[in-house]
């Protein structure tokens, strides 16, 4: 998930919140997982089709209102409905030929975005300044305000949280609130997605991972902190899938100063696009069996995958401006491949066709049907 920060100043705030955060996350991402695996067991079938990319939406949805919001829960959930629509704009903007300054005149459909981007502002500084008064009318702690949101709040107000943290502003908060909602559900369930369909169209590597899913969650039969420290051929899975399907294809990042890459001289201010995908399928770092899946390059010890996971491996970004969401993306793509494959076995289905697309995010022009067969 990109979760990128706006300014230098507030990362190690944003990046210490995700820190404190990420253990306490997994047990809310189990119990909405298992609340979508419950929705689909009461199918009479013992073999039904789903349509995991249109599926998995809702749940990722629900993960990161309840993650990032806690008990401000139906807020984020009205902020995340906006935000769905405020994409699906985006969509219609980018399908336009562009003409310079049109956004600025106040047609109508201007004057619609216009009204959603401030539904949007208003929601989220509502949400925040009703947390922020509480805090000031109960001293005592709140047993949901160890979320996102709350941590940002202490850094904002400099409290609750190490001092190597740098203090954030409200509009930091909004900014990255919103970053949060947009990027992160549709990054990470497109990801899953992904997975789910290189799963099922390659029954040797689901077998494995289903056994060691099964092994390493014996004890409590689901998968825990501990238990997915130990999914090492999940990991590796889901690694040759975001090579392979990276949720954001292209990525863009402009020069602070005047840098020389290579003979070429990049001057301050220049927007470079970052083709991703492309460094992704480069046969000169990944083998003549770029396009391929072959999670195995990803193995601890194989010398080409780790050449290539310091230059060209970059689902997440790298260096300051890396996604600092990245554990939470990982974390929850393991609970919900883990859970799906100790209750069903997956099938590519026959209505499945390959077609991915770029709209803001890399995904499947018709969706992912596939089978779900009950173990």
């Amino acid at each position: 998930m990109r979760l990128l920060c706006r300014a230098e100043r507030h990362f190690d705030a944003l990046a210490y919140s995700f820190l404190v955060i990420g253990q306490s996350m997994i047990p809310i991402m189990s119990r909405c997982t298992m609340e979508m695996i419950e929705r689909w067991s009461t199918k009479d079938v013992k073999k039904h089709e789903i349509d995991v990319f249109t599926e998995l939406k809702p749940s990722s949805a629900d993960i990161i209102a309840r993650t990032a919001f806690g008990s401000s829960y139906a807020e984020a959930k009205q902020i995340f409905e906006l935000q769905q629509e405020q994409l699906l704009l985006e969509g219609k903007i980018q399908s336009r030929p562009f003409i310079p300054a049109v956004r600025f005149i106040p047609t109508a459909f201007n004057r619609h975005c216009w009204r959603v981007e401030k539904s949007i502002e208003e929601l989220t500084l509502r949400t925040i300044e009703r947390r922020t008064q509480c805090r000031k009318l109960d001293q005592h702690e709140d047993a949901q305000d160890d979320d996102l949101l709350g941590l940002m709040i202490d850094a904002m107000e400099d409290r609750g949280v190490e001092r190597r943290t740098m203090t954030m502003g409200m509009a930091d908060i909004i900014g990255e609130s919103k970053t949060f909602f947009a990027a992160g559900q549709e990054t990470t369930s497109t990801c899953i997605s992904w997975t789910l369909m290189l799963l099922a169209a390659h029954p040797e590597w689901q077998e494995r991972v289903r056994e060691e899913v099964r092994t390493a969650c014996d004890a409590v039969g689901f998968p825990t902190s501990d238990s997915l420290h130990r999914l090492k051929l999940l990991s590796m899975v889901l690694n040759e899938s975001l090579r392979l399907y990276p949720p954001l294809p292209i990525m863009l990042r402009m020069s602070k100063k005047d840098v020389r890459v290579g003979k070429t001289l990049v001057p301050k201010g220049t927007v470079m696009m970052l083709p991703i995908i492309a460094f992704h399928h480069d046969q000169r770092y990944w083998g003549p069996d770029a396009n391929e899946f072959r999670p195995d390059r990803f193995r601890d010890g194989s010398s080409k995958a780790s050449q290539s996971k310091s230059s060209v491996f970059l689902p997440f970004s790298s260096g300051l401006q890396f996604c600092i969401g990245q554990p939470f993306v990982l974390q929850q793509a393991k609970i919900v491949i883990s859970a799906i494959l100790l209750h069903y076995r997956i099938i590519i289905s026959p209505q499945y066709r390959h077609s991915p697309i770029f709209a803001f995010i890399l995904q499947p022009e018709f969706g992912i049907p596939l089978l779900f067969e009950s173990i």
